[in-house]
């Protein structure tokens, strides 16, 4: 039998969204209902993971402002 891992961690800033990809595909989305309690999570991420495993989404900027 496999273990199961977190092979990687996408992190939506804007959002406040942090999804855990697993090694075998399943996905886990944590939603943070305040800064702080974002912060705290990507905190852990960051302490947890390699740099290489957590994945920044591109912050989406309007043009036209």
């Amino acid at each position: 039998m496999t273990e199961e891992f977190v092979e990687k961690v996408v992190v939506d800033v804007c959002s406040r969204r942090v999804c855990c990809v697993s090694s075998k595909g399943d996905r886990r989305i944590l939603e943070s209902e305040t800064f702080t309690e974002f912060m705290n999570v990507l905190e852990f991420v960051k302490h947890t993971l390699d740099e290489d495993e957590i994945v920044y989404t591109e912050i989406l900027v309007d043009e036209d402002r």
